[in-house]
C-alpha cells in the first residue's frame, strides 16, 4: 500500500489573507456606495419637487390658488407621500410648504424638502412658484 502525504485544503494563512482582501475591498466600495445612495435620494427628491410644481401648476388653473401640500396630495390621489399635519413625507426627505394658509397662496407658495440625519439638516433643497429648485445645504 502506498501511503500519500500530501493534504488537500487551505492553510489558515490562506483563509486570513483572503478575509483581509475582502476587507479592504469593502473599506473602498462602502463609502463609495452609500455616497452614490444618497445621490439617488437626492436625485429622486428633485423628481418629486418638480412633480409638485407641476401638480401646483395644475391646482391654481382650476382653483385659482396654489394649495398646502395636504390639498396637492390629494389633488394627485395621494401619491406624493405620507401628509403628517403641514408636513409631507416621502423617502428621508420631509417637505415643509409656506405659506401654510389657503388664502396666502393667491400668487406665491416655497416647499422646502429637508432631510435630517441625527437631529441634524444635512440637505436641502427648495422649489418656488417660478419652477426653480435651489439647493440650500448639501453635505451628503
Amino acid at each position: 500500500m502506498k501511503h500519500c502525504n500530501e493534504e488537500k485544503g487551505f492553510s489558515l494563512i490562506e483563509l486570513l489573507l483572503v478575509v483581509v482582501i475582502v476587507a479592504l475591498l469593502a473599506t473602498i466600495a462602502l463609502p463609495s456606495l452609500l455616497k452614490s445612495k444618497s445621490a439617488a435620494e437626492r436625485a429622486a427628491t428633485i423628481g418629486t419637487l418638480k412633480a409638485i410644481h407641476a401638480n401646483q401648476t395644475g391646482f391654481m388653473s382650476h382653483k385659482g390658488r396654489y394649495a398646502t401640500l395636504s390639498e396637492l396630495n390629494d389633488y394627485t390621489g395621494k401619491t406624493l407621500g405620507i401628509v403628517a399635519g403641514t408636513t409631507l413625507i416621502r423617502g428621508n426627505y420631509t417637505f415643509y410648504g409656506f405659506p401654510t394658509v389657503p388664502a396666502d397662496l393667491r400668487n406665491q407658495y416655497q416647499i422646502l424638502a429637508i432631510r435630517f440625519k441625527d437631529h441634524r439638516i444635512i440637505s436641502a433643497l427648495s422649489l418656488r412658484e417660478d419652477g426653480r429648485v435651489d439647493t440650500l445645504i448639501d453635505e451628503l
